[in-house]
């Protein structure tokens, strides 16, 4: 290994720092997140990594975004304080606002499908959480992992991020992620999160939450028949995934 690669502790793939950049495998779909990554760095959305090219093993080549990241859960104390819920909003509104305009063809391919953004869609980064925000203090400075972005509509991007950071799940699995909450906490955390946001009041987010990790279970699920290694290896999670969605919808009354 050369004096300046550092292995990192990613997910669902091998990744390394080398020097500045950090080097990711690439796939079927990399040429479509490039695309998005490329108009970013164009419009002057400052939180996504610039992106380099491909590197001789066939690596997409990113800027190394310095600052802290939570690692693996119990995560530390400060990713749960409501400043950095209300980072996320802001952040997640911004992408939104820069992505707008993208321009992808027709047989775009991602990860999980093909097609460019239909009628009220954009494309999503769709794998907003902790694991994959860069933060100076508070505020968050990177989003990374573009691996699983694909057109949905906005409210799904929030969805994900709500079930991963006010957390949507159960009060154990939750202190277990490292933070101790009721369900009238969470009810206030999605608040917090959706006001700075902006989302409006009449789209029904807790619906949404549910509907979105179904569909997270079934593309894991389906990842099985497609040989998506990175992908299978989130089947360890499918049954938090599916305990987080029961507990949703049944105290969806109180979350909304």
């Amino acid at each position: 290994m050369p004096a300046d690669e550092t292995p990192l502790d990613g997910w669902m793939t091998t990744i390394r720092r080398v020097g500045d950049t950090v080097r990711r495998p690439t796939g079927p779909w990399s040429a479509s997140v490039h695309r998005v990554l490329e108009h970013l760095a164009a419009v002057g959305f400052p939180a996504s990594p610039r992106l380099h090219g491909v590197d001789p093993d066939g690596c997409e080549v990113l800027d190394w975004i310095d600052g802290q990241t939570v690692g693996r859960p119990p995560w530390p104390s400060w990713a749960w304080d409501d400043r950095v819920l209300i980072s996320v909003g802001h952040l997640l509104r911004d992408y939104h606002e820069a992505v707008r305009d993208v321009v992808v063809p027709p047989d775009a391919r991602w990860r999980t499908g093909t097609g460019a953004p239909g009628r009220g869609e954009i494309v999503c980064h769709n794998d907003v959480g902790p694991p994959n925000l860069v933060f100076d203090g508070m505020r968050i400075i990177g989003l990374i992992d573009w691996d699983l972005a694909a057109p949905a509509r906005p409210e799904w991007d929030l969805a994900h991020a709500a079930w991963m950071t006010v957390p949507l799940m159960d009060p154990v699995r939750a202190r277990n992620h490292g933070i101790d909450l009721t369900v009238d906490d969470q009810a206030e955390r999605l608040r917090v999160l959706c006001a700075a946001y902006g989302m409006p009041a009449d789209v029904d987010v807790i619906g949404v939450v549910t509907r979105r990790i179904d569909a997270t279970v079934a593309a894991v699920t389906s990842a099985q028949r497609r040989d998506d290694p990175a992908l299978v290896r989130l089947g360890a999670f499918v049954p938090a995934m599916r305990a987080a969605a029961t507990y949703v919808r049944v105290n969806a009354t109180t979350l909304r």
